[in-house]
């Protein structure tokens, strides 16, 4: 298991949703499974506000799980930044 000063040194410092600049203090992990461990391929950085926005309510998480189960079938070669981005697209179109 990753700690969060980890996956902030390996991956891109800005929010995978919105393309913001990331603080190393301020931002928020979003887990793509429902579980609090912290592994770099399972976790995406994201503003606090983007952040809120997917994780509103257990509603909202199980869509989200389906949209990114469906993403990962069209696009499994494409990277979690980008996946993340399809779902916010594809969401927000809702």
């Amino acid at each position: 298991m990753m700690k969060r000063t980890e996956v902030w040194k390996i991956k891109d410092q800005v929010c995978t949703a919105c393309g913001e600049e990331l603080d190393e203090e301020t931002f928020e992990l979003y887990h793509r499974e429902d579980t609090d461990e912290v592994e770099a391929d399972g976790v995406d950085m994201m503003c606090p506000s983007c952040h809120e926005r997917i994780t509103d309510n257990d509603a909202d998480r199980g869509e989200t799980e389906d949209l990114l189960e469906e993403i990962e079938e069209e696009m499994p070669d494409a990277s979690r930044e980008r996946k993340t981005l399809e779902y916010l697209r594809r969401f927000s179109g809702n």
